[in-house]
């Protein structure tokens, strides 16, 4: 019985762990706007503006 519960949890923190270090490559990569100390990780299709804290989408002209 002991045996069965300890496998079932063994089980439950590997699957746990295996998901999680799944999911670190995945994270987004922060930008430091003007060398600030919060990083900040800009929406997909934006790029940072130079000289400006903030981002932009010239393509669909979005700031």
């Amino acid at each position: 019985m002991r045996r069965l519960i300890r496998e079932r949890v063994f089980r439950a923190v590997f699957a746990g762990l295996v998901l999680v270090a799944a999911s670190l490559p995945a994270a987004a990569q922060a930008i430091f706007p003007n060398q600030g100390t919060i990083g900040l990780v800009p929406p997909p299709g934006m790029t940072e503006i130079t000289g400006v804290n903030g981002f932009e989408d010239r393509v669909s002209k979005a700031a």
